[in-house]
């Protein structure tokens, strides 16, 4: 055997990842974070004063922190938000890695979702299983006057509790399956993919229902299930390829239970199974990018010989301009929003100007031409 290939084995035998030996799930550590935007220790809107702060995990009405996995628990939100392109939540997680897939499961009851002062659900509330591939910094306790929590961003999975109707507090709620693609910093990415489909609609919450929810991760996609009791539905997350939970931290992902905005959920029976991954590789979500956009900003008339020729575009590129036919600017860069001027002279009634634009990003790297004439007036000041 040749040396570099036995000192490359020796390393692979080494590696914590070596083996094809599985995580021992009984030895994992769990976490209680609240994290994100409107997770203020002071947000309180439809929210009692009693319970503004309140984001916890809890047994028996003890908050916990970190450890073994709990036989049962409490997760209750009053602050935080699902968005489409980040969210605040309360999480109780472990961590995973990404080489590894697994279905999660549990018996929840929804003990509450909307608004405690009966102000109308707007859909940022929200509760059950989710898969993160970060997790966002824990709100600041104490909290400094006059800060604010930041938005935190993930790719992520959701088997999710919202209500049955935005506005409508009706005692019903549906169930969801949602994805987050498109997510490159943790803070955000514009143009990011938020894909719902409620798969259940319209169950009841309280106290005294309780169902089995599950979300499990393939080689290839998610899948969600729902079980009330008489009937299970499984669906597919069509378009949620399995490695959108890598993007921001290829080695690591994370699983466990949320709440969101004005939620609260009890969780018991969880039951984690692993399995070996050999992750398909897809591709990358894109944003589709923004049509170019070239705006003239001149104007037609003007009243004295010194002229500014105006224009902007969406993306970065080069301007050109002549006037009656004789080239004043060539290859002027200019960045993505940024006003190109130049002053010209006009010493007759009227001249012709033509400016070219030529994107050197985004989708249309074709020349665009704006064609003006501009008219000298006189204004008699008398």
């Amino acid at each position: 055997m040749k040396q570099k290939n036995l000192a490359a084995l020796i390393a692979l035998t080494l590696s914590p990842f070596a083996s094809a030996a599985l995580p021992d799930v009984n030895s994992l550590e769990w976490h209680a974070v609240t994290f994100g935007q409107s997770t203020d220790l002071n947000f309180g809107s439809t929210i009692f004063p009693e319970k503004v702060g309140t984001n916890q995990v809890t047994v028996d009405g003890k908050k916990i922190t970190s450890g073994a996995l709990e036989k049962h628990f409490t997760i209750e939100s009053r602050g935080g938000k699902l968005a489409n392109s980040h969210e605040g939540v309360t999480y109780y997680y472990t961590a995973l890695p990404t080489d590894v897939n697994f279905t999660i499961s549990a018996t929840i009851t929804l003990d509450q979702l909307g608004p405690e002062t009966g102000a109308a659900p707007n859909h940022q509330e929200g509760a059950g299983i989710m898969i993160r591939d970060v997790v966002g910094k824990p709100r600041m306790d104490p909290q400094p006057q006059g800060m604010e929590e930041f938005p935190a961003a993930s790719n992520m999975v959701m088997n999710v509790f919202r209500a049955n109707k935005k506005g409508d507090a009706n005692g019903l709620a549906n169930i969801y399956g949602v994805y987050r693609e498109g997510i490159y910093h943790p803070w955000g990415t514009g143009g990011n993919k938020m894909s719902r489909e409620d798969y259940v609609q319209a169950v009841k919450f309280g106290e005294t229902p309780k169902y089995e929810m599950s979300v499990t991760r393939t080689d290839d996609t998610f899948e969600v299930t729902f079980n009330d009791g008489k009937n299970t539905k499984t669906i597919p997350l069509k378009g949620a390829n399995a490695n959108i939970v890598e993007m921001q931290n290829s080695d690591t992902q994370y699983v466990g239970f949320f709440a969101s905005r004005n939620a609260k959920i009890s969780v018991s029976d969880v039951d984690l199974k692993l399995s070996e991954a050999n992750t398909k590789d897809a591709p990358k979500y894109q944003a589709p990018q923004n049509p170019l956009v070239f705006e003239n900003a001149s104007s037609e008339h003007t009243a004295d010989s010194d002229y500014y020729i105006q224009a902007r575009a969406n993306y970065a590129g080069t301007f050109a301009v002549t006037q009656d036919g004789k080239e004043l600017v060539s290859n002027k860069k200019i960045k993505a929003g940024e006003l190109f001027s130049y002053e010209a002279d006009i010493d007759k009634a009227s001249s012709n100007f033509e400016i070219t634009f030529t994107a050197t990003e985004g989708p249309d790297l074709k020349p665009r031409v704006h064609k003006l004439t501009v008219t000298k007036s006189i204004i008699d000041n008398r």
